[in-house]
């Protein structure tokens, strides 16, 4: 397992694929790395990232990979680790897609059918309606923690009205 962590390739890690223009999905490859580091002793986990990360010259593929060992790790420990001076280093190297991702590794259910069935219920136009303004709220929630804010975006796009904008009209009196 630690050579498997050593020569993971990590820009196929970080290579995300976009499923149509509002959708991008998790790289197999990261999902099946981050599982696999998942049930590794935490300690390995954390000593790895470490070691990525306490160098003279980091890069953004160390900082990546070391970002994706630390995800893996316990509540606690991954709190204290975003508590050090390490944890600067790694966010420094990280795009800004990557540092805002959050923790959330939401995998859109078997066969993707979960985040299919969460997309599709923003196509509802009933669910914009003011009545369902609880229901909406959670949708808004889950669309949101499985990262699709461009989905989001198109759709409010698509259902909320914009309103004109104001063209005053000078009228001459005669």
């Amino acid at each position: 397992m630690d050579r498997f962590v050593d020569h993971a390739p990590a820009d196929t890690l970080r290579r995300t694929r976009v499923v149509n223009a509002n959708t991008l999905t998790v790289p197999p490859a990261r999902q099946a790395f981050t599982m696999a580091v998942s049930f590794r002793p935490s300690y390995k986990n954390l000593l790895k990232a470490e070691e990525l990360l306490d160098q003279f010259m980091v890069n953004e593929d160390e900082a990546f990979v070391a970002y994706l060992l630390v995800q893996a790790l316990p509540k606690d420990a991954h709190d204290a680790f975003f508590r050090g001076a390490l944890a600067g280093v790694m966010r420094s190297h990280l795009s800004e897609a990557e540092r805002f991702a959050g923790d959330n590794y939401y995998s859109g259910g078997e066969g993707n059918r979960d985040r299919a069935s969460l997309l599709s219920q923003l196509e509802d136009p009933e669910l914009w309606k003011d009545e369902n303004a609880a229901e909406f709220d959670g949708v808004v929630r889950m669309v949101l923690a499985a990262n699709e804010r461009e989905y989001l975006r198109a759709q409010l796009l698509r259902h909320v009205p914009r309103e004109p904008k104001s063209s005053r009209r000078h009228e001459i009196s005669s």
